[in-house]
């Protein structure tokens, strides 16, 4: 055969090879699945800082700690909502879950914790407004992320507090109903708030609080209940805090307990608890005050 053959035979199998990937590659683009966008709010970059105008605190020095527990908090969220967004992302490319797009403790928390069943591809295709869908879990994350961030929350420190809550309170609510209109951007913060105790798991009570506000959740003494979905407040922030590798407020860790909506949670699940490492009070936050 001569040359001029060699190469044409070598040129024609090329073009094949081209049409055959780029066959493969559109096939691959048909079965993947159709994700629901829209309602699916996207956080925006900017923080306000706390103004001396939103703190009403009589103790010295306390403006500067809370600025930097909302900005952390804030930052928290933003890891945990770009780690979901990336996960739903790859899902609705039709890849396979999985590290690095889905931690381990991510995936344990939404499944065995939020009662979100990862397993099925609707949760992840589905649109916000849509019962444990990972779409409506990042918007009820962008949702007070965004509050928390914008600086139009007024605190306002207490000297008592109702002996069964324990840290800060809201008042979204009036008489069980929603308030109408603008909620109350106000966070009541307790004594204990300021405590040596508490102050590694000041983000965590924050942006309990700021879901309160969010979602109009009522405020209820925070020892009764056991949340177990991604209406609990307190569920919603220990995730936040289990995502950044933050230790869990001992207090409150029992408030959000398993659920088997999704199938049999595993006995190491409960024994890790899927991953948050329960902190212990007077210990120093990373940010160290």
């Amino acid at each position: 055969m001569r040359d001029a053959d060699f190469e044409l035979e070598a040129e024609l199998e090329e073009l094949m090879s081209v049409l055959l990937e780029s066959d493969l590659e559109s096939e691959a683009e048909s079965e993947a699945p159709a994700c629901d966008n829209k309602g699916l709010p996207t956080p925006s970059r900017a923080i306000s800082r706390l103004s001396s105008g939103r703190i009403q605190c009589p103790a010295a020095g306390r403006w500067g700690i809370l600025d930097v527990v909302i900005n952390n908090a804030v930052q928290m969220l933003d890891n945990t909502i770009a780690e979901l967004t990336r996960a739903r992302q790859a899902a609705c490319e039709g890849r396979p879950l999985g590290w690095p797009n889905l931690s381990d403790v991510t995936a344990c928390w939404l499944k065995y914790k939020l009662g979100v069943c990862i397993d099925d591809p609707s949760t992840w295709t589905a649109g916000t407004f849509q019962s444990s869908t990972v779409a409506e879990v990042i918007r009820r994350l962008v949702k007070p992320r965004e509050l928390l961030a914008s600086g139009e929350i007024l605190y306002v420190c207490e000297e008592t507090c109702n002996p069964e809550t324990l840290f800060a309170f809201t008042f979204p609510m009036l008489s069980g109903r929603c308030n109408a209109g603008t909620p109350d951007r106000t966070i009541h913060l307790c004594p204990r708030f300021w405590s040596a105790e508490h102050a590694p798991f000041k983000e965590q009570t924050i942006i309990h609080e700021a879901v309160h506000l969010t979602h109009c959740g009522e405020h209820r003494p925070d020892t009764i209940g056991i949340g177990v979905s991604i209406g609990s407040p307190e569920c919603l922030a220990q995730f936040v805090a289990a995502n950044n590798g933050k230790k869990l407020d001992p207090t409150t860790v029992g408030q959000c307990g398993f659920t088997n909506r999704c199938g049999t949670v595993p006995r190491d699940a409960i024994r890790r608890n899927c991953g948050g490492i329960v902190g212990r009070p007077g210990g120093l936050p990373d940010w160290r005050p």
